[in-house]
């Protein structure tokens, strides 16, 4: 039985925000940073601190040891309420890990995930709230995942009167996955409760994870039916319910803070993306040869030519900038070493002396044994 009364028929209501940058861009940008956040560790990606903060008061509640929750995460409790506090995924991911051995409960995913309100998320979260339409506030999720600090892919799917939440394509720590898909799932229905002003229940709910010992708990959670072994981890939704007004829609408020969550992401992905220059020139100095390619690159880290080309692009470096870096940096170091220029130029990849000796002085100004000579003298 819902809580929540849909009323038979509701206008959908365009969020204004996000019809100023086109759909398909939005899409395909959200996609990338995904894809990007494949490849990176967890330990350079950042994150707040509502979910840990949330772990910290749950294990007080449950009576187990915060610092046994936050056992090798390097962070201290009274600490993660300080502005000036970086975390990242890694730390987070080990603070879920702690509490779930901890507790010996595997209920704990349901019971965070319910606890995280639209509040607990920030900025997007705001602007969720007053979004125009429950639908338009459920799409921050998928459009923002570093920022809302996602560990999967949330897309929506119309079926009639129904319409489908699905979370996906989860790629850390097998042994959490059936938590942070719990969390995952009882986060999108407290958020819904939020957005719509009253408590709601789903139509349905599919996991792809085996029925559990805990399944008459989820029942009772979810107020609905549960399937488990299911083809995708999804929660159901009237259609209706979705199409109608958010409880708090404002459409000058809505448009400028989701225009400032896209600044924030791409920020943030940039920031990330610096983090990555890092790993890219350390590739180069390792063997200069084998990552000589920008596919070659690309294919280390599991990205396409296309998005890695893209993520240089947004912090205005590209592969060839970095490639003559490295390049510059060895023949220089070869030759203080006394190495035949000759050698260097095959070395470095060049096909024959005349294009290395260009190169070079593209880079520095001289000419390799100009070079040599001003610099041993």
């Amino acid at each position: 039985m819902h809580h929540l009364r849909v009323p038979s028929a509701s206008p959908v209501i365009s969020f204004k925000g996000q019809c100023v940058v086109a759909q398909h861009a939005l899409f395909d940008q959200a996609n990338e940073t995904r894809m990007f956040l494949r490849s990176v560790h967890p330990g350079q990606i950042p994150v707040t601190a509502h979910a840990i903060a949330l772990v910290v008061d749950f294990a007080r509640q449950r009576g187990l040891s915060v610092d046994a929750v936050l056992r090798d995460c390097h962070l201290q409790a009274d600490r993660l309420h300080s502005p000036s506090t970086s975390l990242t995924r890694e730390q987070e991911l080990k603070v879920f890990e702690n509490l779930l051995m901890l507790s010996g409960d595997a209920t704990v995913g349901l019971e965070i995930g319910r606890r995280l309100h639209v509040s607990c998320f920030g900025l997007p979260g705001y602007t969720m709230l007053v979004s125009a339409t429950v639908k338009d506030a459920i799409q921050c999720l998928s459009n923002f995942p570093l920022l809302m600090g996602l560990y999967f892919n949330v897309t929506m799917r119309e079926e009639g009167d129904w319409t489908a939440i699905v979370v996906d394509d989860y790629f850390y720590a097998k042994q959490l996955e059936p938590m942070c898909t719990d969390m995952m799932l009882a986060a999108i229905m407290a958020i819904i409760a939020d957005l719509a002003g009253c408590p709601i229940q789903p139509l349905d709910v599919t996991l792809q994870h085996t029925r559990p010992s805990y399944h008459a708990y989820c029942t009772d959670l979810f107020g609905c039916e549960v399937r488990y072994g299911a083809a995708e981890n999804a929660i159901y939704f009237p259609t209706v319910l979705l199409n109608q007004p958010a409880a708090l829609a404002n459409a000058v408020s809505g448009e400028a803070l989701y225009l400032q969550c896209l600044d924030m992401e791409r920020d943030g992905a940039a920031k990330v993306t610096s983090d990555l220059i890092s790993q890219i020139r350390g590739l180069l100095n390792r063997d200069l040869n084998e990552f000589s390619s920008l596919g070659r690159v690309a294919e280390h880290f599991f990205l396409t030519e296309r998005t890695l080309r893209r993520r240089l692009k947004s912090i205005d470096i590209s592969f060839q900038q970095l490639l003559d870096e490295a390049r510059q940096k060895r023949a220089e170091e070869l030759l203080l070493e006394g190495v035949k220029i000759a050698v260097i130029a095959e070395f470095l990849g060049y096909s024959d002396i005349a294009s290395f000796r260009h190169a070079f002085r593209r880079w520095t100004g001289f000419s390799p044994s100009e070079y040599r000579h001003q610099t041993i003298g």
